[in-house]
């Protein structure tokens, strides 16, 4: 599961970096749009290092994973739903923006809650057993 986590935050942060020099070289947007874009490419690369951490740590502290897929959801609503409003006209889409902050809100909620209660049980990677005739072989 860590690959995957990893994949997509390093996913988000391509997709950031990509749209940022796409809409600021490419595209003729006017200034407030602009302004939207860059709030939500600005989210998209915050939060795709915090992904990242998130991803890595789940390696240890599977509980995170649930904060990973709150804050994932929520950041996709929110940044999605301002560049599809602001580059396709998708204007129907205009509730989901703070429905997307809201979730992220929730995200940081999650997290604070797993500081409390505990990140769970810190995952040990499994040790291979000795068997009985390996252990006799290595004692000779």
């Amino acid at each position: 599961m860590q690959r995957i986590s990893v994949f997509i935050a390093a996913l988000i942060g391509l997709s950031s970096v990509a749209l940022g020099a796409y809409f600021q070289h490419a595209s003729v947007l006017n200034s407030d749009a602009k302004i939207a874009i860059h709030t939500a490419l600005r989210y998209l690369q915050m939060y795709s290092l915090l992904l990242l951490v998130l991803g890595f740590l789940s390696q240890q502290y599977s509980r995170l994973l649930w904060a990973y897929a709150v804050f994932l959801v929520g950041v996709s609503l929110f940044s999605g739903s301002i560049l599809l409003i602001h580059s396709f006209g998708m204007s129907s889409l205009v509730l989901v923006t703070p429905l997307g902050g809201v979730i992220v809100m929730l995200g940081w909620v999650v997290l604070m809650s797993l500081a409390i209660v505990g990140f769970g049980d810190q995952i040990q990677s499994p040790r291979p057993s000795i068997t009985t005739q390996e252990k006799s072989a290595i004692e000779r």
